[in-house]
């Protein structure tokens, strides 16, 4: 008798199934179930008939044994059956029952999932594919995985297994998700600091150009620099350092004429121009026998309240201090700034300097003191103006003999005021000038007018 293969399972019901095999061919093909010739469980028989054909009894608990293989009832994974028609041989319900086809027993399924039913009707069951064939499906919008692998010592029998693509990328999802919200949260924390610090060097930069519109002003007030950011605080410290070198060439040079070199953008270069000036001198009388009694700390201390108020009566009648020499003052009108009433100016100058030091020498602050007697010599001409002196040091101040007439105009005034005219401009109703006196002038034969400057009943200014 040819040897013959059967398949054998543990069984667990009594229902059977005939399997059917073909010694000439070795080929095992399910025939029919038997009608209640039951068996007993974990008992199989063979059977010979006049075509070769042994029959042997299988229970149909094996198959059962493979619809009910699952691990977990969560588990996504779809295990199943088929043949390489695409029939299933394995329940996926209890209420499955089985059906002859084509002399063959194949499950009928009262329902199937769609994606077994396009797995088993894909092109993945065709006999080229290979032993394991792997495809992809689509169900209802959803990516689903699916394999089949050829059982082995079986006749076309195939494993499939279907399962969810989210299955597998479930856990990458959430993961991604998790990342791309941490990503969010970091990308705001960034956003919000970096808005933060920029919104701060904003407020940095908006002050380092109000501190540099105060310097191209001229405006040397000191302010407070406390900013978050560094770089800023040193910016702005630079600016601070800027305005206090501001302040202090202040002290020493005219500031009008910083600022006009500032506006023009240009550096000071040696020499001038001619124009016409107001020329003021004025000493103390007798501050020489005063030095002599007053300590050098009171000394200093007077002269700085007497420099002071004069200095503040100059400034408030667009004046500009040339320069302090010894107990003496030269200031310029119309220049560095041109001014056409540069002459009642420097008058009104003269008046108020009286005016400041009466009432300086009344305060508690010159308590003590003696009052001084101020002598002023006004002088109007055209002379040189600019800057004069060494390459690496200038001043800026006014020369010509105009300037030297304005000194001896000082010296000459022993007990009031000297004005000398080279010719008088003013409107007519402020003409109230009238010749006193005829000098003659050192180092040229020239003569000069001498006036007397008094304030007129109308605030303004007269000359006698």
């Amino acid at each position: 008798m040819p040897s013959c293969s059967v398949i054998a399972a543990q069984p667990n019901v009594n229902t059977m199934i005939a399997l059917v095999v073909a010694c000439s061919t070795r080929l095992a093909a399910w025939n029919q179930q038997t009608g209640g010739n039951c068996l007993p469980d974990g008992k199989s028989q063979g059977v010979r008939n006049h075509n070769s054909v042994l029959r042997a009894a299988l229970p149909t608990s094996a198959i059962d044994g493979v619809s009910d293989f699952r691990a977990d009832p969560s588990d996504p994974h779809r295990i199943f059956l088929a043949d390489a028609d695409g029939r299933l041989i394995t329940r996926l319900s209890p209420e499955d029952r089985l059906e002859p086809v084509n002399e063959e027993l194949r499950i009928a399924p009262r329902w199937i999932p769609k994606a077994i039913m396009l797995a088993l009707r894909g092109p993945l069951l065709d006999e080229k594919q290979g032993v394991e064939r792997t495809g992809e499906l689509t169900v209802d919008g959803e990516r689903w995985l699916a394999t089949f692998r050829a059982l082995a010592g079986s006749q076309d029998w195939f494993v499939g297994i279907v399962v969810p693509e989210a299955a597998y990328t479930r856990d990458l999802h959430a993961l991604r998700w998790r990342l791309l919200i941490g990503c969010a949260v970091i990308n705001g924390l960034v956003l919000l600091g970096g808005g933060g610090a920029l919104l701060a060097l904003r407020r940095g930069l908006g002050r380092i150009r109000k501190a540099a519109a105060r310097m191209h002003n001229l405006e040397c007030m000191s302010a407070t620099t406390k900013t978050p950011g560094r770089d800023v605080h040193e910016v702005l410290n630079g600016l601070e350092q800027a305005k206090t070198a501001l302040r202090g060439m202040g002290k020493y040079a005219p500031l009008d004429v910083v600022r006009e070199l500032y506006a023009a953008n240009r550096e000071p270069a040696l020499g001038g121009e001619l124009r016409e000036l107001s020329i003021l001198f004025t000493d103390l009388e007798g501050f020489t026998s005063l030095s002599e009694r007053l300590s050098p700390d009171e000394l200093a201390r007077a002269l700085g309240l007497y420099f002071e108020a004069m200095t503040e009566a100059v400034r408030s009648c667009g004046g500009t201090i040339d320069k302090f020499i010894g107990d003496a003052v030269m200031a310029l009108w119309n220049a560095p700034t041109q001014r056409r009433d540069h002459s009642q100016l420097a008058c009104a100058a003269v008046l108020a300097c009286r005016k400041v030091t009466d009432r300086l020498y009344r305060s508690s602050a010159w308590a003590g003191l003696p009052p001084l007697r101020t002598r002023f010599g006004l002088h109007r001409d055209t002379v040189m103006v600019g800057h004069f002196g060494a390459p690496e040091r200038f001043s800026y101040t006014a020369l010509g003999d105009g300037v030297n007439l304005a000194s001896r105009l000082e010296g000459l005034c022993k007990p009031t005021w000297s004005v000398r005219r080279k010719r008088w401009s003013a409107p007519r109703s402020t003409r109230t000038t009238r010749a006193s006196a005829r000098i003659g002038r050192r180092c040229r034969l020239a003569k000069s007018s001498r006036y007397r400057t008094s304030s007129s009943a109308g605030g303004k200014y007269r000359s006698e």
